[in-house]
């Protein structure tokens, strides 16, 4: 089986060297070259072609989302995973809108990480769940509205769970009216987000 090759730009060495040292312990993960600012993220890229680039959303000389963009520009087949400190809709939306597959906090545990590599690498979307529930909060209105309309871009089941969402209820509690386990509860949520994130 073909190892997953990921890029790490981080402009801490100390997180950049730690993270480097515990993902190459993962049997299926090879990371082909860690970097300290986002120049540098673009050109290995672009020289590398990984499957997936973990960027830093804050790094010198380039920012994440401007890395993003480069990247996907030269190379649209790799994924980006982001992590970072800011959970604000305004930055959700930027890294969604710039192709960014995967968004972490940098508070989360790294089997966590290891998950979103490769959950990104599958061709899915990997939302921290901390993230989820911020993104959620912010997005009601939006997510109603989208809710209402006649031609509505949610499937009829993430229509579901966001009316539930509204009405306070918790992820078990959903998940056993859709009985359906709370993994799915939380993939259809993440999706859902990702959606309605994309339409604003």
């Amino acid at each position: 089986m073909m190892s997953i090759s990921v890029l790490l730009a981080d402009d801490h060495k100390l997180v950049r060297e730690s993270l480097r040292n515990l993902i190459e312990f993962e049997y299926d993960i090879d990371i082909v070259a860690a970097v300290e600012d986002g120049e540098k993220a673009v050109e290995f890229a672009h020289k590398l072609n990984p499957d997936i680039s973990i960027l830093d959303i804050s790094m010198p000389k380039m920012n994440g989302i401007k890395a993003t963009y480069r990247i996907k520009a030269h190379n649209p087949e790799t994924k980006i995973i982001m992590l970072t400190m800011h959970s604000s809709e305004d930055y959700i939306t930027k890294m969604l809108r710039a192709g960014v597959s995967g968004y972490l906090s940098k508070d989360c545990a790294f089997e966590e990480l290891v998950s979103a590599i490769r959950t990104v690498n599958a061709g899915r979307i990997y939302i921290s769940q901390e993230i989820t529930t911020v993104m959620l909060i912010n997005c009601i209105r939006t997510g109603y509205k989208l809710l209402n309309s006649p031609q509505s871009i949610l499937t009829e089941i993430e229509q579901s769970i966001l009316k539930y969402l509204f009405e306070f209820k918790e992820i078990w509690e959903i998940a056993e009216l859709l009985n359906i386990t709370i993994q799915k509860v939380d993939t259809h949520c993440r999706e859902a987000i990702t959606k309605i994130f994309s339409e604003n």
